[in-house]
């Protein structure tokens, strides 16, 4: 993936992945603002002589919107876990879109980082819907070996970690932590 060119086609896909973030978002003011300057980054790339220098400006901005986003409920009525988890599902989701931009643009040990240091376990396993097929992936497990060489051992990890601190997994033991349909906590 090295040294690739942005083509038009490729930034529509990005386009698409930030636009669904902003759709589903939960971010405090500073956050959903870098997300809309990340979505605007992209909505311009067409118009750029260095397109692989506007996708290192959206990273900036992607990433400013994962550190301003703390999960948190301050209403006593919420039901906390529930609320929680699909906050640091969606966390997740802007740290696995960070690093599919990052594996794009050929930073395969940053993208590695991402994965490693700044995934909770405390939530839900979503690429955002077409970070993949822009990769050539059909699944987030072939993502995760073609970033680790590991034949998916990280990636299974993690899906065994999330099961453990899922209540749902103690009681259904067909839950897949991955499989959106099965989603316990829904946006």
């Amino acid at each position: 993936m090295q040294n690739m060119e942005v083509s038009v086609s490729t930034a529509l896909k990005f386009v698409r992945i930030v636009r669904a973030l902003m759709k589903e978002s939960p971010l405090k003011k500073v956050a959903m603002n870098e997300l809309e300057a990340a979505h605007r980054e992209l909505s311009n790339l067409q118009y750029e002589n260095h397109p692989r220098e506007c996708l290192t400006r959206v990273l900036c901005h992607l990433e400013s919107a994962f550190t301003h986003f703390e999960p948190s409920t301050w209403n006593f009525l919420d039901n906390q876990d529930r609320l929680l988890w699909s906050q640091r599902t969606y966390k997740n989701s802007i740290c696995l879109t960070i690093a599919v931009v990052h594996f794009y643009l050929g930073n395969t040990v940053r993208a590695k980082v991402w994965l490693i240091d700044e995934m909770s376990d405390f939530g839900w396993i979503q690429i955002p819907e077409g970070a993949l097929s822009l990769l050539g992936f059909n699944s987030t497990k072939d993502f995760y070996s073609a970033v680790f060489g590991d034949n998916g051992e990280i990636y299974e990890r993690l899906e065994w970690n999330i099961k453990m601190n899922n209540e749902k997994s103690y009681d259904d033991s067909t839950w897949n932590p991955l499989d959106a349909s099965q989603n316990p906590y829904p946006f």
